[in-house]
């Protein structure tokens, strides 16, 4: 009698869990209004290059994704989409957009669904989730379609950051004649050893939060996961810290844009896309030449990853920064004048 009363209470608590979830519908009806987001953001040292164009997309499901994009005062020597890591937004590059103009590059740049001020996947808008990783690439899809190709000048390019990086890599195993070259900095190919699961095997990874979403678990935060905590949440990031002070005051301006860390489904999704980007026959596919950058200090990607995966494909062409932490392009100056560098001789 006992057991029957411990089995009928299990499975009460899991049908509750799984009635508290937030579905798209819910989340768009509490949604902030579109005028919110139709704009860029600036702070008293922080402020996005002029001639700024901020354009909200629709997706199927209703959601609105942020983009923005720049012309360069020359003429164009083509554009670059830029894609930002987790619980990223597109001010955070405020100085890699203005490189790139200098460079005379147009660049074209967004905030992913569920994050930024694009459209959040749940309830609480702090916590990072993912409903599958196919649903980014469906959105890389629809920013091709509705303004790279019918407003943005030829040839294309893409560069990505940690799990901008890894959807990039992702984008080129899957259309490779969209972009003619990529550069990747940090991508996500595989957590640092002591960061997060980085200590587990990804076959467990996949093993627990598939069990933590059979019982109604998957928008709660992932184990260690927690709300935002500033020095917490982008401890890590770069040596510099005047940099990462000057980006802090953004959640002030906007505290939307804050983001603690992932839910157990972002986990079980980045995983299932690790093991699919890493197969043999999909890095064969890759067409396009890339510029693979990796921080010897990262301590949340693995820099070995990239090692490994860059010995794959002789597209690949791995620089290594030896005293960089994760964020190499907003690292302190004698770094990113080295990114800067490489990156002037990979594109001409």
């Amino acid at each position: 009698m006992i057991f029957i009363i411990l089995i009928f209470f299990v499975v009460a608590i899991v049908l509750y869990k799984h009635y508290q979830q937030s579905s798209i519908a819910q989340v768009i009806v509490a949604d902030i209004p579109s005028v919110q987001r139709n704009r860029l953001i600036a702070t008293d040292t922080i402020s996005m290059p002029a001639g700024g164009v901020v354009e909200l997309l629709r997706t199927k499901e209703g959601l609105e994704i942020r983009t923005a994009r720049w012309m360069p005062k020359k003429t164009p020597k083509g554009t670059i989409l830029l894609c930002q890591g987790y619980t990223e937004f597109l001010e955070k590059y405020d100085e890699v957009v203005k490189e790139l103009l200098d460079r005379d590059f147009a660049v074209l740049t967004f905030d992913w669904r569920g994050q930024g001020l694009s459209s959040r996947l749940i309830k609480d808008p702090q916590k990072g989730h993912m409903t599958s990783f196919a649903d980014f690439i469906t959105d890389a899809e629809l920013i091709y379609q509705k303004i790279v190709v019918p407003k943005m000048p030829t040839p294309y390019h893409i560069m990505g950051h940690s799990m901008g990086g890894h959807l990039a890599f992702r984008v080129l195993q899957e259309s490779p004649e969209y972009y003619t070259k990529a550069i990747l900095c940090a991508p996500f190919f595989g957590w640092a050893p002591n960061f997060g699961a980085g200590n587990l095997n990804s076959t467990v990874v996949l093993l627990i939060s598939n069990l933590m979403k059979a019982i109604g678990s998957s928008q709660s935060y992932a184990y260690g996961a927690t709300a935002p905590y500033l020095e917490k949440t982008l401890a890590g990031q770069t040596s510099d810290r005047v940099r990462f002070q000057k980006r802090v005051t953004f959640y002030k301006v906007e505290p939307h844009l804050l983001m603690g860390g992932p839910t157990w489904n972002w986990i079980l999704e980045s995983t299932k896309s690790l093991h699919l980007i890493l197969q043999a026959k999909r890095i064969a596919q890759i067409q396009t030449p890339i510029l693979l950058v990796s921080g010897a200090k990262d301590k949340i990607v693995n820099p070995q990853a990239h090692h490994t995966i860059a010995a794959t494909s002789e597209k690949i062409t791995l620089v290594d920064f030896p005293a960089s932490m994760h964020e190499i392009l907003m690292e302190q100056d004698v770094i990113r004048d080295a990114f800067w560098q490489e990156f002037d001789q990979f594109m001409d």
